[in-house]
């Protein structure tokens, strides 16, 4: 009997050993005072001088430890033993409970964020980019990377691949930028999402994609083909939300399973005109910047700066304003020319002569010079 409980008492001893133990190499404590513990190495890296921020302990993250907390900026490098190693990756669960966590920069040297790394961290509400990272930097991120945390908003742009139920149960998150295909329960739960925009190609909702998000306002879908509607993908969905189709398609998703949905609208679309002339001279005017699907025409206005009166369009028209479609203004420009509507004393008739001074209108009539305007700048 006093062999079998020692036993017991080394199993019970080395499982306390095994759920305390030590899960990096060195820490690195920032300037804030905060600190980082760190696994030289990578999953998918050899390099030695490459780290992946951990939490401390292997069996029970950060008990024992000082959790981070307020805004974590991580740097692109820490430094040990007198080697600089880049900060690339962060371990799945590594920042997993850290409640007083409330916002994380990421440095342009970030890779791969894992699973859970954040999860229930229900004071985060922000990650983002450091301003150094650039349009360049493209991030992993793993499983419910995000689950069950504060998180209110998350920019797209700058995330390469992610991982299914990545704000799970992310109560707090109002809106996402950018966009990205989500997987599946990628948003079920998200309670105060206000707005989605599905990318192009996206040919099937896949399950439970939206589930649960009951304060939805608008739904935009941009294929010509209905989307297919996964399990669940849309449950506790508001059905008088308004579902924004592209041009052309209305009946189609009417006669889909979209006809769940009875406020479906057609796009609007945004377009550019770029109309050439002289900036001198004078400017164009558009009346519009988006364009519903049955109306493609806009109202174009010339506008003289001061010597100066309209001419005509690049086309030959002198109509101003002007109606137009968008096709219409490729390669149009509005052409203006030097006023003759001008009043000068004494011109007995004479004929004044009109040129360019500092960008500026000059006319001289008599030995005298005038502004645009009619008034006398020098007596020759």
């Amino acid at each position: 009997m006093k062999n079998f409980f020692t036993l017991i008492m080394l199993c019970l001893m080395g499982g306390t050993i095994v759920a305390n133990e030590k899960n990096y190499d060195f820490s690195a404590t920032l300037p804030d005072g905060q600190t980082l513990y760190c696994r030289i190495g990578g999953d998918n890296a050899s390099a030695d001088t490459i780290v992946t921020l951990v939490a401390p302990s292997a069996g029970s993250g950060w008990e024992g430890f000082q959790a981070p907390s307020g805004e974590l900026t991580i740097p692109a490098r820490v430094s040990f033993d007198y080697v600089e190693y880049k900060v690339r990756y962060i371990d799945r669960k590594a920042f997993a409970g850290c409640t007083q966590l409330t916002g994380v920069v990421l440095p342009e040297t970030m890779y791969q964020v894992g699973d859970s790394a954040f999860f229930r961290c229900s004071g985060l509400e922000q990650v983002k980019l450091a301003e150094s990272a650039g349009s360049l930097v493209e991030i992993d991120y793993g499983k419910a990377v995000f689950a069950e945390s504060g998180i209110r908003s998350f920019d797209f742009r700058g995330v390469r691949t992610v991982g299914e139920q990545m704000f799970f149960n992310c109560r707090q998150l109002e809106k996402v930028e950018g966009e990205v295909y989500p997987l599946r329960e990628m948003f079920a739960g998200c309670t105060s999402l206000r707005s989605f925009v599905f990318p192009r190609q996206t040919y099937e909702l896949q399950d439970g994609v939206l589930s649960g998000c009951t304060a939805l306002l608008s739904i935009k879908l941009q294929d010509v083909l209905p989307p297919k509607i996964g399990n669940s993908s849309l449950d506790g969905v508001p059905a008088d939300l308004i579902l924004t189709v592209p041009c052309g398609t209305i009946d189609d998703y009417r006669e889909s399973e979209w006809s769940v949905f009875a406020n479906i609208q057609e796009d609007v679309i945004p377009f550019v005109i770029e109309i050439a002339y002289d900036t001198i001279q004078g400017t164009v005017v558009v009346s519009e910047e988006t364009l519903d699907c049955a109306d493609r025409t806009v109202t174009i206005t010339a506008i003289a700066k001061q010597g100066y009166a309209f001419d005509r369009w690049s086309d030959g028209s002198t109509h101003n304003p002007r109606e137009i479609t968008i096709a219409e203004t490729d390669n149009l420009s509005a052409l203006f020319k030097i006023s003759t509507d001008i009043c000068l004393p004494d011109s007995d008739g004479h004929d004044a002569r009109k040129f360019m001074r500092n960008d500026q209108v000059i006319i001289e009539l008599n030995g005298k010079l005038y502004d645009s305007t009619g008034r006398l700048i020098n007596n020759q």
